[in-house]
């Protein structure tokens, strides 16, 4: 069985600006295994860093830009990151959306992630910095 959508994604105008921000705000996932411990059949990412570095810097670096399309899923994810020696790891909480490409095509079926909080993920949205009124 599906889960329910969310009843304010059922708007393609939220759908829109939500692709919008993580084409233009999301890094690219590099996942270093097949099968993940904590979400099994899904593929984990490294406790060092999850950005896949080369297809960062080849979005960042040129005229190049991410492209999600209509059809991309959208997941939270928590990722375990390595903090220091001396304090642990950290839990970084995301949000996963894929698939994505580049639009000249070198990176193809790509996970986009976006580590900020809600609000600031609603105000990227909206395109305010002041806060939101409600």
């Amino acid at each position: 069985m599906e889960p329910a959508e969310a009843m304010a994604l059922q708007d393609e105008r939220i759908r829109d600006m939500l692709r919008e921000v993580v084409q233009k705000k999301g890094r690219p996932v590099r996942f270093t295994e097949d099968d993940s411990y904590e979400y099994p059949g899904e593929k984990d990412v490294s406790i060092y860093g999850w950005v896949d570095s080369k297809a960062d810097d080849h979005v960042r670096g040129g005229e190049c830009t991410w492209y999600i399309g209509p059809t991309a899923r959208l997941v939270e994810r928590t990722y375990t990151e390595f903090g220091d020696t001396m304090n642990g790891n950290d839990d970084i909480i995301g949000i996963n959306v894929s698939p994505a490409h580049c639009t000249c095509g070198e990176y193809r079926n790509m996970h986009l992630r976006y580590t900020e909080s809600f609000a600031t993920i609603v105000r990227d949205m909206l395109n305010v910095d002041d806060g939101i009124s409600i």
